[in-house]
């Protein structure tokens, strides 16, 4: 059998393609790139390559010759890129793989979503996948236009379609959530800490969300559905504090409220249109840290019988031993 992993260059697919073949020890495990040669942490672990790109159909059509099952982890979710970017990879090209492994006869799709379907709504309870889609950023809908895609093709032409929506991934190989975090922490910079830092934010490990899919893989009551993927929620001020145990740094909280800050990611983000450079706050990151987001993994544990195993503080220990290993820090 031969398993295409996309996305493995980034850290929830490399955990994905490194989990998918300790299950898998008699299949192929052929991994998505789009260079010429592959990078060398995965190269080591013995993978097949194949380059393409979900922006090329052709390319596609040929790295999924005999592929029976697609693990998606592929997407653009970087900040500051345009919102074209992210309908083009996360949208378009998630629908130009499914025609593909279609055209090629493929039999399983498990696609990495994201709980950012939900957009930025606060609710008191913890938030179920039937919950309103009401994301506004680009990421987000394109995110969710994809999921749609993924159901829809799998329903009209019959094969597995299952999907996970995780929080914020944390853990060994990011370079998104955990080098931020840390990098105030160990630079002593000022901590914008928005209305108190009471909000509460959701994380989970890589190996969490690769052996959630991997689960969902496995069962047939999986089929045509998608699964909240959380390990650990804590509140802002508690999570800084937390990797400031890890780092033994002491966090420099700066106060302030959501409409101040929201005004400054206006600002920010102006200023840096107007001398094409990165914005120091933007209004994305507002939201993210001043409203509460806790998701229901109910569904998970009763249809699959998976539950993420781990908690807050080991996901920042793991991230922060390999950003040490890495000489990151």
């Amino acid at each position: 059998m031969t398993i295409l992993v996309t996305g493995a260059t980034s850290a929830v697919g490399y955990f994905i393609a490194k989990e998918v073949a300790l299950e898998n020890k008699n299949a192929n495990i052929r991994i998505l790139i789009r260079s010429d040669k592959p990078p060398e942490h995965l190269e080591k672990l013995g993978f097949s390559f194949v380059k393409g790109d979900l922006t090329d159909k052709l390319s596609l059509e040929d790295a999924l010759e005999d592929v029976e099952v697609v693990y998606h982890a592929a997407g653009e979710a970087r900040e500051n890129v345009s919102a074209d970017l992210y309908y083009t990879v996360n949208q378009l090209g998630t629908k130009n793989i499914l025609e593909a492994f279609v055209k090629q006869g493929g039999k399983k799709f498990l696609h990495v979503s994201t709980v950012g379907v939900f957009g930025y709504q606060a609710y008191k309870e913890l938030i179920k996948e039937d919950y309103p889609k009401k994301g506004t950023h680009p990421y987000h809908i394109s995110k969710w236009l994809a999921e749609q895609e993924v159901f829809r093709q799998a329903n009209e032409h019959n094969f597995f379609a299952s999907a996970v929506r995780p929080p914020y991934i944390v853990g060994p190989r990011d370079r998104q959530m955990a080098p931020k975090l840390f990098d105030f922490l160990i630079n002593e910079k000022k901590i914008p800490l928005i209305n108190g830092g009471k909000a509460l934010l959701s994380f989970v490990h890589h190996r969490d969300v690769a052996q959630a899919l991997i689960a969902c893989s496995k069962e047939e009551k999986a089929n045509g559905e998608a699964f909240n993927v959380a390990g650990s929620a804590a509140p802002v001020k508690e999570i800084f504090e937390t990797v400031g145990q890890i780092c033994n740094k002491e966090p420099n909280f700066l106060k302030i409220g959501f409409r101040a800050a929201y005004t400054l990611g206006i600002i920010s983000e102006i200023i840096a249109k107007i001398t094409k450079s990165k914005p120091k706050i933007t209004r994305r990151r507002v939201h993210q840290f001043s409203i509460t987001r806790t998701y229901d993994t109910s569904k998970l544990e009763t249809v699959v019988g998976f539950k993420p195993k781990f908690g807050l503080k080991e996901m920042f220990e793991d991230a922060y031993s390999w950003m040490k290993e890495e000489n990151l820090v």
